[in-house]
């Protein structure tokens, strides 16, 4: 069976996913589609919008014929770390070929930056040095390092990576190249709005509604509701009425970008288990970092020290951190607090929640580009441009599976070089950071809705027309 491979978040699942899935079939010719999907947390730095598990449930009914999960270090990374860990996992379960959407839709285009970037040549090393002493964040750098090498026109440089999914294209294509995979890639242009578009900034109607838009709208529907139910009983009928109005105006217009097959799930889940946002993690922020002040006794330089050894701070955002937090931030507010032309929103974020979640640098030292400090030595940016390049994986997590899934499974498991999971049990070393980052996920929405979502040790694998295969009271056996 030929496999294509998606590399997804579903955050949430719109008619634009459906595209990219039929797309994908065709211009591979596969078979059996394989979806790796982001858990919990995103590769934007915050929560996923619902769980894991109804995101999975929603793409197979939808036609993704297996889902298996971006182990959490890898989905809450820099663009380079999350195609990494994509790629290596697809390529880990011999899939045939790679489909993307891209603002570009040119393979040629990406294909000539990843070469330059996987290479990484002398000329190209001193050039990235250069920018990066000069004070220029990571992704600046590495623009100016390429336009300086005069290989590109500098206008279709800057497009290319100005845009975000022309950067993971462009990600996807590097680790192919460097880990040598037999992977053919296929990528095709995005309809409909752009990646960061909310219906506020497109007035237009769109077929496709982009997963920002959704989320955007998703929020204002609940906060209406919200209002709504707060407003039960005065007398300001007419007032109720319009906001009964509006609400259902606002659901509708979310409706008409959901699937089908997906729809009922996600109507149900709506105001129940979903939204879940990066504020609903402010209890938790806060209250590690204080931790982490009185464990070093409310000494800051300390306190800076300590972060510095989770993944995702250097010394520069670390001092920053500690020296500007004096009371209960809410993390939005705090990002924009700190933040300064050397690391993005993003990337702090990304610091933050790798904090929460406690993913603490190791020997590897998956390093974050943007983290790279300022005021470091030649030495100390080659040994993190080194560090930066390497990354692997060490499990495959299957989520959720049709009966194509299944045969496709079967018939690869033997050659697949790390093992397959599809129960955690027996697993929990292998596992640790995401059943732990489910588990706070779970706290969130126990927090939010008084939800009681079941654990890693008991919700299981999805198959279609089957649900679950977890027991609520007892722990997943292997499906």
């Amino acid at each position: 069976m030929k496999a294509v491979g998606l590399v997804t978040e579903y955050n949430p699942l719109h008619k634009g996913h459906i595209l990219h899935l039929d797309t994908s079939m065709e211009l591979s010719g596969a078979d059996v589609s394989v979806a790796v999907m982001s858990g919990d947390f995103v590769q934007r730095g915050e929560p996923a919008i619902i769980d894991k598990y109804t995101r999975t449930k929603w793409a197979v009914d939808c036609g993704v014929n297996l889902v298996v999960e971006l182990p959490v270090k890898f989905a809450l990374a820099n663009a380079e770390q999350f195609a990494t860990g994509a790629v290596l996992t697809l390529n880990a379960l011999g899939v045939d070929a790679i489909s993307f959407g891209s603002e570009s839709g040119s393979i040629t285009d990406m294909d000539y930056i990843a070469d330059i970037l996987a290479n990484e040549s002398d000329i190209y090393q001193l050039a990235l040095k250069k920018e990066l002493k000069s004070g220029a964040s990571f992704p600046l750098a590495r623009e100016n390092a390429i336009a300086s090498m005069n290989v590109m026109d500098k206008e279709l440089l800057h497009s290319l990576l100005a845009s975000p999914n022309n950067i993971l294209g462009i990600e996807y294509l590097k680790a192919i190249k460097r880990h040598a995979c037999p992977i053919t890639p296929h990528t095709f242009k995005r309809e409909g709005m752009r990646y960061n578009e909310t219906f506020d900034d497109n007035s237009k109607e769109s077929v496709y509604a982009s997963a920002e838009a959704l989320r955007h709208e998703i929020r204002r529907y609940c906060l209406a509701m919200d209002e709504l139910a707060s407003d039960i009983g005065t007398q300001d009928t007419d007032n109720y009425d319009a906001m009964i109005f509006e609400t259902n105006d606002i659901l509708q217009n979310i409706i008409k970008y959901i699937p089908e097959p997906s729809l009922d799930s996600f109507l149900n889940e709506m105001d129940k288990s979903m939204p879940i946002y990066k504020e609903d993690f402010n209890s938790i922020f806060n209250a590690k970092l204080r931790k982490i002040l009185r464990d070093c006794n409310y000494n800051r330089k300390e306190a800076a020290n300590v972060l510095l050894k989770y993944d995702g701070f250097n010394e520069n955002l670390a001092n920053r951190l500690i020296k500007y937090y004096d009371k209960n931030y809410d993390i939005d507010e705090f990002i924009n607090l700190i933040n300064d032309k050397s690391s993005t929103y993003t990337a702090i974020s990304r610091a933050i929640f790798k904090f929460i979640l406690g993913h603490k640098k190791n020997t590897r030292s998956e390093i974050d580009g943007t983290d790279i400090i300022n005021d470091s030595d030649d030495d100390d940016i080659d040994g993190m441009l080194d560090n930066f390049k390497y990354g692997n994986i060490s499990y495959v997590r299957i989520l959720g599976l049709d009966d194509k899934g299944m045969e496709y499974l079967n018939t690869i498991r033997k050659s697949v070089p790390v093992p397959i999971i599809t129960k955690t049990a027996g697993f929990e070393n292998l596992l640790s950071d995401d059943i732990y980052a489910s588990d706070l996920y779970n706290l969130a929405v126990w927090n939010v809705f008084e939800e009681d979502v079941p654990d890693e040790f008991h919700k299981g694998i999805y198959i279609k027309g089957k649900g679950f295969t977890g027991d609520p009271g007892e722990p997943v056996s292997n499906f």
